[in-house]
């Protein structure tokens, strides 16, 4: 009779060891980065089914890691220097993937693709050079892989225009920034997660005070908000 009373705990045991594998591998499953299972999905649905190619090894790891370290960055305090912000391989990695003129510093709220406005317009200009127009497609794939909202910003630094299309750094600052709105509409992105903006002199990330700091707060920044 003891034999028979205590025989169900063998089944018992056997249910507990399934349902602790089973937990172990949910555990497992839940550290996999989910904007890269995002990125394989949406390669795969193009590839399979709307028959527009998918993206190639190389794109998915570039996008992997732009994203990697935009939301680490959203989560690092907006005073600290990108260069300090970035670990040294990240850095490397950015200047690989989207050249030596373009980088990501943290915001308050979120982080930033950074543009040196000489990479994507001519001096006094809003129109977008066509050499710039291969690093802005990386951009597109790497916002059409969130879900976050997105703004453009558009600054200058503070030597006043004074031309019939452009009176002051205002209107000059706004035209950039929607000239890289119009390049993601045109490819297709949601435009309800856009803002735009244009700042003119306002928000300089260093002092106007020589050519070398001019040239860096003239700039396009991408940013994207947590």
């Amino acid at each position: 009779m003891k034999k028979e009373k205590s025989s169900w705990m063998l089944t018992f045991c056997d249910l507990l060891m399934l349902l602790l594998t089973f937990f172990v591998l949910l555990y497992s499953m839940s550290s996999i980065y989910p904007e890269y299972l995002k990125i394989l999905k949406k390669s795969f649905l193009r590839t399979t089914v709307w028959g527009i190619g998918g993206l190639s090894a190389t794109e998915v790891r570039e996008i992997r890691e732009v994203m990697l370290i935009l939301k680490s960055l959203k989560f690092v305090s907006s005073g600290i220097p990108y260069k300090k912000a970035l670990k040294e391989n990240e850095y490397k990695k950015l200047e690989e993937i989207l050249g030596h003129d373009v980088w990501i510093r943290p915001r308050q709220g979120g982080a930033s693709i950074v543009f040196k406005s000489d990479v994507l317009f001519d001096s006094g200009k809003a129109e977008l050079k066509k050499e710039c127009l291969p690093v802005l497609e990386k951009i597109a794939k790497v916002i059409n892989f969130t879900t976050c909202p997105i703004s453009i910003e558009g600054h200058t630094d503070d030597r006043p225009i004074h031309t019939p299309k452009y009176p002051s750094n205002w209107e000059l600052s706004l035209f950039r920034a929607s000239s890289v709105l119009k390049y993601f509409m045109d490819k297709k992105i949601n435009p309800s997660r856009f803002s735009i903006g244009g700042y003119a002199h306002t928000r300089p990330l260093y002092p106007n005070n020589s050519e070398k700091n001019r040239a860096k707060n003239r700039r396009v920044e991408i940013v994207f908000w947590r």
